[in-house]
């Protein structure tokens, strides 16, 4: 029986279902423990501008919130390599907006991916 991946190359799922069951428990706990997850906050451009972000999965996937699309999308420049190979799919340049120069990496993440990150103590990461 082939097994699923949880977020990890460490086999953890015989299933679908059992991996989706890990990954609800896996954020009903961190939730648990006072941590606010995307899902629950606002998604105002101003006050998520700068917010340091972390996959609860993860937590070696890292980035910064640069700003927050008019359908809730939020775009994340990437703190590192691991979590740009994690955030692969639809990552492109950032772009210093004054400048126009590289500054790293960033993709989008959509309203449905919210719940499994987690803000970092809501604190502010300098800004680029």
């Amino acid at each position: 029986m082939q097994q699923l991946y949880l977020f990890s190359s460490e086999p953890r799922a015989a299933s679908y279902s059992e991996w989706w069951d890990q990954r609800v428990e896996r954020i009903a706990a961190s939730k648990a423990r006072g941590n606010k997850h995307l899902d629950q906050i606002p998604k105002y451009v101003e006050g998520l501008r700068g917010i340091t972000i972390y996959n609860v999965h993860d937590t070696g996937e890292r980035g910064t919130i640069r700003t927050v699309s008019n359908r809730c999308d939020v775009i994340v420049l990437w703190a590192d390599q691991h979590s740009c190979e994690k955030n692969a799919i639809g990552l492109q340049d950032a772009l210093h907006p004054r400048t126009g120069k590289v500054i790293g990496k960033e993709s989008w993440l959509s309203p449905h991916e919210h719940e499994d990150y987690v803000v970092d103590g809501g604190t502010k990461a300098r800004s680029h």
